[in-house]
């Protein structure tokens, strides 16, 4: 499903141009490769960690060697570090010997523009249609560098993910613009205890006992505060979660529906069934990688019904977040 590959040439590595900021984890502009040698075609060392990292992948990536004699340049994968994200491999090549017009078969690219001081064009698929996305930079008659994204739920939001890696990618190549990871702000919900999100006099408003259980996080679970139904029902619950190190899941990914948004104290949130029946849940990004989230369970009522408990809470939760 992923495609042919694009490709690069290299020589010693050098900068130009203005600078891109990219968000994420703090780290220095690339330095020139001195001594290295770029036209081995590794497509590995055209991401840090730290960059992968800032594009919410794994650190490290994994190395398939290229088949020339097929147009098949060598690839680099990088698999999403959140797996409740709608998001696909994130695939870079580096050629060195493949003529990019060869590999594309001469059709012409469907656009180009500028990314990180080099021009950058994008190549249809023959496969994966518009669901698919490769763009491509071409550094010599014989070299390339492609980067390769898909979203086959959102087509139109396939190039997303290679036109954020392409600042970084740029400036790992000669004539590219030095990038640097902006500093990730720090989330104001680092101190907060979610079962301080709901005053024991508004969890007896939304029909629930007055006081929380604590629910330590887990692999894709943030810390949680557990309210019961009033008569003890403890199949019929409002959850609140507070998260610090991840973003706000992907609706797309958990939701049974369409998504609607609910606006409360000047801060949206995002409210879907989920795909479990008889639970909705609500989340709220407050930062990049930090969000909070409301959960309602409910065995025995419609969706609608127990997502409209979830809005009863949204005013209540949003008043008792720190400011931002």
């Amino acid at each position: 499903m992923r495609g042919r590959a694009l490709v690069v040439l290299g020589c010693a590595l050098l900068m130009a141009g203005c600078a891109t900021t990219v968000g994420g984890t703090a780290s220095p502009a690339s330095p020139p490769s001195e001594g290295k040698d770029i036209a081995a075609g590794e497509p590995c060392e055209l991401l840090t960690p730290e960059q992968a990292a800032a594009l919410y992948y794994e650190e490290k990536g994994q190395f398939t060697p290229g088949k020339p004699d097929q147009l098949v340049p060598a690839v680099c994968s990088f698999t999403p570090a959140y797996s409740d994200q709608s998001m696909d491999l994130l695939d870079i090549y580096f050629s060195v010997d493949i003529p990019l017009a060869d590999y594309v078969a001469g059709v012409e690219p469907e656009w180009e523009k500028e990314i990180g001081g080099l021009t950058w064009a994008r190549y249809p698929d023959p496969f994966g249609g518009e669901s698919m996305c490769t763009i491509a930079t071409e550094l010599s008659p014989s070299s390339f560098v492609a980067i390769m994204s898909s979203n086959f739920s959102d087509e139109s939001r396939s190039c997303e993910q290679a036109e954020a890696a392409a600042p970084f990618v740029s400036s790992h190549l000669p004539g590219g613009a030095p990038a640097t990871v902006e500093p990730r702000k720090p989330s104001p919900l680092e101190s907060v205890n979610p079962c301080s999100l709901l005053t024991p006099e508004q969890a007896e408003k939304l029909g629930r006992r007055g006081h929380g259980e604590y629910l330590e996080p887990g692999d894709l679970l943030p810390a949680r505060c557990n309210w019961i139904n009033a008569d003890g029902d403890d199949r019929n619950t409002t959850i609140v979660g507070v998260e610090t190190k991840r973003p706000a899941p992907d609706p797309e990914t958990r939701s049974d529906g369409e998504p609607k948004k609910v606006e409360a104290d000047g801060r949206e949130w995002v409210v879907y069934g989920a795909s479990i029946p008889g639970m909705c849940v609500a989340d709220l990004a407050v930062t990049d990688r930090s969000y909070v989230s409301i959960t309602v369970t409910d065995g025995v009522a419609e969706t609608d019904e127990v997502c409209a408990k979830v809005e009863d809470a949204i005013p209540l939760v949003t008043k008792n977040l720190p400011k931002e």
